[in-house]
C-alpha cells in the first residue's frame, strides 16, 4: 500500500497519464477479440430495421400504416451461451412486433413478448445483416398477409425466393405436410413435386427444405420451413372476383450453433436469484445507512431535495422514452397515461432511494474526511474551474483507462467476451430510435448507481465498521463485487457466474482503490470513461450510420470533458481559495455539542461550589446533597467550620446555608452560583441574620422581578449546643427527637431574597439535645410527584422522616436513603432540584 502511494502519488500525475495511455492502447488491440458487440457487427440500426418491416409488410400484402408495431434489438443473453465457433444470425438481430393498439392497458410491463401474446398479429425476427430469419402469426387473430398468385407452389417460391431473399436453387424440398381438407389442386400440384403426407392435425400446409451443400456458413440456414395457408380473396380492382393465393402462418431459419428457442437453464433461474438477491442487500444496505443518517439529523435537505428531483427526472426520461419509443404505436391515448403514470411513481420512488443514497454517503464521506468532499460542495455552488477539479478528471481518465485495459486483457487471456445487455430502466441503446439520448440516461442512472450507492454509500459504511484497511477492502471487494454481478450494468461477460464475479472481484478491487486515493468525483470520471469505452466501442466501425454517430459522438462528448480538466488543471485557481461550505446540520451538532460542552462546564463548576466532603467534628455527623432536575439546576447547599463565638475558649461551631432559586436549568442556576459566592464570603464571621440581611439588596440589585431567592442559614455551636437559624422564606426544617418529626417555626420576616431591597431579618434559636436528627430541605422533595400525578406533601415527609431509623444511622446513610426513596417515589423523573442538608447531635 505505501509502495502505491510512493510510486502513484498525488505528485505523479504524468506517471499516471502514461499507464492510462498503456492501458488504452491494450484496450483498442484486444477489444475487438473480446467485444461480443464488435464481433457480430451491428448492420442495422432501428431506422434501418423500420424500413425493413415497411417494405416487407408491402411484399405480403398489407400495410403497417394502420397497425401498431414495436422494434426491439435481441437480447443476447437469450441467444447465446457460450462463443462456438461464427455467431447465430439473431445475435444482434431484431424483433418486429405487429398487431393493433392497447386500448385495456391491465398488468402491461414493457415486454414485447407480453404485448405479441395480447395485441400481436405478426412477429418478424430479423439476422443481424436485415434478412428475415423467422415470422410467426396469432392462431386467435386476423393473418394480414396474402401473397397472390395461381399456383401455390409458386406463391411459396415467391414468397421465400423474393421476399425473404433465400435462394431455393441451393435447397431440396423435403417434404409437404397439408391438411385433409386442403383442396383437390393442392393435392394435385404438390403431388408432382413429391408425396403429400396427410396431417389431421396440422392447421396450414407445412414447406420444409434442407440446404444442399453441408457447409456451416452461419448466413446460410440449414433448414428453411413455411407454413401457409391457401385462401381466396377479394381482388383489390373488385368486389365480385376473387383472387388464389396464400396467408403466411409460420416461416423459420435454421442457421448452426443456433441455439434452441424456449429453452430455461439453471443458470437463468440462478440469474434471477442473483438479481433479487442482490437488489434486496443493495436497497436495505442504502436505506439502513441513510436513514441512520436522517434520524441523526445529519442531513442537507436541500441538497437531498435537488438529487431526488435530479434524479426522478432522469429515470421517468430514461424509463419514458425508452416505453413511449419502442411502445408507443400500441398504446392508446389512456393507456399512455397509465403507463406513464405509472413511469412517474417508479420514478419518484427511484429518486428518493438515490436521495437517501447521497444522504448517506455525504454524512459518511465528512465523517471519514474523504478526499474531493470539498469540490462537491464546490459544485453545488455552481463553481466547476478548479485546479482541483482538473486533477480528478486527468486522473479518473488515466484510471479508466487501466481499468478497461485490465478488464479485457483478462476476458482475453480467459477466452471470454462481454456484451451489451439492456438496463433496467432504458432499455439497450441499439433498440432506441434516439440511441445518444438513451446512453447519456442510461450512462447517469449507471453511474449514480455504481459511484454513489455502491461505493459511496456501501464502501464507506463498511470502512466505518472496521478499523483495519486490509478487512475494509477485502469486505468491500466482496460486496461491491457481489453487487456489480447483476442489477444495474450496462454489460456482461459470458464467462459464467463463478469467473465473472472474479473478474468483477477485480474490477471493485481497483475502483475501491481509485475511491480510497482520490474520492468520488474522481471515481465518477473513471466510472464514467470506462462505460463510454466499453458501450460504445462496438459503434466505431458500425455499419449503420446513426450507430457510428453515436459512438463517436460519445467519444467527442469525453474528449471535451478531458479538455476541461486540462484546462482546470492549467489555468483553474485552488479550490482550498473558496469559503469552506458547513452543512446546516453540521453547524447546528456543533452548536449543540457547544451547549452540551458549556452545560458540562457549568455542571462541574457548580458542583465544585458545594462541599465534596463532609467535616469531621467531634460531637457533631453532617451530609448533604444535590440533585438537580435537569443538567444544571437552582438550589445551593454548603456548610463550613468555623470558629464559637466565644473566641476566647477555642470552641467550634458549623455555619450551614441551604438556598433555592426560582425556575430551573441554566438561569437558576447562574444565579445560584452568584448567591453562593455571597452566602460563603460571610459565613465563617456573620451571624446566620446578619447574613442574609447583608446580602439582600445586593440581590435584589442584581435579580429581575421575575426571580425570587429562598434561603435558610444556620449557626450550630459544638460545646453549647446552641442552634441559630434565619429564614428567608425557605422550607420550614425539620427537628426529629425522640421519633418525633416536627417543623421549626422560625420567626418573622420571612421574604425570600429579591423580592425587596431591604428587610429585617430574625433568627431563631434553640437548644439541641443529644440524638437530634435536623434536616433542612429544598422544596423538591415534598413536591416529588409519582406517575399519577400525586405529590409526595410535606405531611408525609414528616412520615418518611419518622420511619427512618435516624439513631442508629450515620448522617450520610440517612441522606442516601432520602434520595432513593424520593428516586423511587417519582420514578426518578425529578419535578424540580432536590437538595438537602442532615444534621446529628
Amino acid at each position: 500500500m505505501d509502495f502505491l502511494k510512493t510510486l502513484f502519488g498525488k505528485h505523479r500525475l504524468k506517471i499516471w497519464l502514461a499507464v492510462g495511455v498503456v492501458g488504452l492502447v491494450v484496450f483498442l488491440l484486444l477489444n475487438h477479440q473480446v467485444n461480443f458487440n464488435a464481433d457480430i457487427e451491428q448492420d442495422h440500426s432501428r431506422k434501418e430495421v423500420e424500413q425493413n418491416t415497411s417494405r416487407t409488410a408491402q411484399q405480403l400484402g398489407f400495410s403497417i400504416d394502420s397497425l401498431a408495431t414495436i422494434y426491439q434489438h435481441i437480447d443476447y443473453e437469450d441467444n447465446i451461451e457460450k462463443k462456438n465457433g461464427d455467431w447465430p444470425p439473431t445475435l444482434g438481430g431484431w424483433n418486429a412486433v405487429i398487431g393493433s393498439s392497447v386500448e385495456d392497458i391491465g398488468s402491461f410491463s414493457g415486454s414485447h413478448e407480453q404485448v405479441y401474446d395480447r395485441y400481436g398479429y405478426l412477429q418478424v425476427t430479423y439476422a443481424r445483416w436485415g434478412q428475415v430469419v423467422a415470422l410467426q402469426s396469432k392462431e386467435d387473430k386476423p393473418n394480414p398477409t396474402f401473397v397472390a398468385h395461381d399456383s401455390l407452389l409458386a406463391a411459396v417460391r415467391k414468397v421465400v425466393n423474393d421476399i425473404f431473399t433465400y435462394d431455393l436453387g441451393g435447397y431440396k424440398l423435403q417434404s409437404v405436410h397439408a391438411p385433409e381438407e386442403a383442396p383437390d389442386s393442392l393435392r394435385q400440384d404438390s403431388s408432382r413435386a413429391i408425396d403429400v403426407n396427410r396431417d389431421d392435425r396440422a392447421e396450414g400446409t407445412v414447406f420444409v427444405w434442407r440446404s444442399k451443400s453441408s457447409s456451416a456458413n452461419t448466413r446460410t440456414p440449414q433448414k428453411l420451413t413455411l407454413e401457409v395457408e391457401p385462401e381466396f380473396r377479394h381482388a383489390s380492382d373488385s368486389l365480385s372476383s376473387f383472387e388464389y393465393g396464400i396467408g403466411i402462418r409460420r416461416f423459420e431459419a435454421a442457421f448452426p450453433n443456433e441455439k434452441e428457442p424456449g429453452t430455461v437453464t439453471d443458470a437463468s433461474n440462478l440469474s434471477i436469484l442473483l438479481t433479487y438477491a442482490s437488489i434486496a442487500i443493495l436497497i436495505v444496505l442504502i436505506f439502513v445507512v441513510g436513514f441512520r443518517q436522517i434520524l441523526q439529523g445529519q442531513v442537507d435537505w436541500r441538497r437531498a431535495s435537488i438529487i431526488m428531483t435530479a434524479s426522478g427526472i432522469i429515470i421517468f426520461l430514461g424509463r419514458s422514452v425508452y416505453l413511449m419509443d419502442v411502445y408507443g404505436t400500441f398504446l392508446s391515448g389512456s393507456a399512455e397515461a397509465v403507463v406513464l403514470a405509472g413511469q412517474l411513481v417508479s420514478s419518484v420512488v427511484m429518486g428518493l432511494f438515490a436521495a437517501i443514497a447521497y444522504i448517506g454517503w455525504e454524512a459518511l464521506a465528512r465523517k471519514q474526511d474523504q478526499a474531493q468532499v470539498n469540490l462537491v460542495d464546490a459544485f453545488w455552488k455552481k463553481r466547476l474551474f478548479f485546479r482541483e477539479t482538473g486533477e480528478a478528471i486527468i486522473r479518473g481518465f488515466s484510471n479508466a483507462f487501466i481499468l478497461a485495459g485490465g478488464f479485457v486483457l483478462l476476458l482475453y487471456v480467459g477466452d471470454f467476451f462481454y456484451y451489451q445487455t439492456p438496463t433496467v430502466l432504458t432499455g439497450t441503446v441499439i433498440s432506441s430510435s434516439y440511441p445518444w439520448l438513451t446512453l447519456i440516461l442510461a450512462s447517469l442512472v449507471n453511474i449514480l448507481l455504481v459511484s454513489l450507492a455502491y461505493f459511496g454509500v456501501i464502501f464507506s459504511y463498511l470502512k466505518s465498521l472496521f478499523n483495519s484497511v486490509y478487512v475494509q477492502y477485502l469486505s468491500g471487494i466482496i460486496v461491491v463485487g457481489f453487487l456489480m454481478l447483476e442489477p444495474g450494468l450496462m454489460f456482461a461477460t459470458n464467462a459464467g457466474y463463478a469467473i465473472e464475479y472474479l473478474v468483477f472481484l477485480a474490477l471493485a478491487s481497483y475502483l475501491i482503490f481509485v475511491f480510497r486515493q482520490y474520492g468520488i468525483v474522481t471515481l465518477s470520471i473513471c466510472w464514467t470513461v470506462f462505460l463510454s469505452l466499453v458501450v460504445t466501442a462496438a459503434f466505431w466501425e458500425s455499419n449503420s450510420a446513426i450507430l457510428m454517430r453515436t459512438g463517436w459522438g460519445h467519444v467527442v462528448l469525453m474528449g471535451l470533458i478531458f479538455l476541461f480538466g486540462a484546462a482546470a488543471y492549467r489555468y483553474g485557481n485552488s479550490v482550498k481559495e473558496l469559503d469552506g461550505y458547513i452543512p446546516e446540520y453540521e453547524e447546528r451538532i456543533a452548536h449543540q455539542m457547544r451547549v452540551e460542552k458549556e452545560i458540562e462546564i457549568a455542571r462541574e463548576s457548580q458542583f465544585k461550589l458545594m462541599p465534596v466532603k463532609a467535616p469531621e467534628i467531634e460531637g457533631i455527623d453532617i451530609y448533604g446533597f444535590f440533585m438537580p432536575s435537569f443538567e444544571v439546576g437552582g438550589d445551593y447547599f454548603d456548610y463550613v467550620v468555623c470558629n464559637s463565638e466565644n473566641e476566647n475558649d477555642g470552641d467550634k461551631a458549623i455555619a450551614f446555608t441551604i438556598a433555592d432559586v426560582s425556575g430551573k436549568a441554566m438561569k437558576a442556576a447562574m444565579q445560584a452560583v452568584f448567591t453562593s459566592g455571597l452566602l460563603l464570603s460571610r459565613l465563617h464571621e456573620d451571624t446566620p441574620a446578619t447574613i442574609l440581611r447583608e446580602i439582600c439588596p445586593t440581590i435584589y440589585g442584581r435579580t429581575d422581578p421575575k426571580t425570587f431567592i429562598t434561603c435558610l442559614v444556620g449557626r450550630y455551636e459544638i460545646n453549647s449546643r446552641k442552634l441559630c437559624l434565619s429564614n428567608a422564606g425557605h422550607c420550614r426544617p425539620i427537628l426529629k427527637r425522640n421519633g418525633t418529626a416536627a417543623f421549626i417555626h422560625t420567626d418573622d420576616p420571612r421574604l425570600p431574597l429579591g423580592v425587596r431591597r431591604s428587610v429585617s431579618y430574625k433568627e431563631k434559636s434553640l437548644t439541641l439535645q443529644p440524638g437530634d436528627f435536623l434536616l433542612l430541605y429544598s422544596d423538591g422533595m415534598p413536591e416529588a410527584m409519582d406517575k399519577e400525578g400525586n405529590r409526595l406533601g410535606y405531611d408525609e415527609l414528616l412520615s418518611l422522616i419518622e420511619q427512618i431509623d435516624s439513631d442508629v444511622m450515620k448522617a450520610s446513610e440517612i441522606a442516601q436513603e432520602l434520595k432513593h426513596r424520593i428516586q423511587k417515589f417519582s420514578d426518578h423523573q425529578l419535578a424540580d432540584d432536590t437538595t438537602l442538608i442532615c444534621l446529628k447531635t
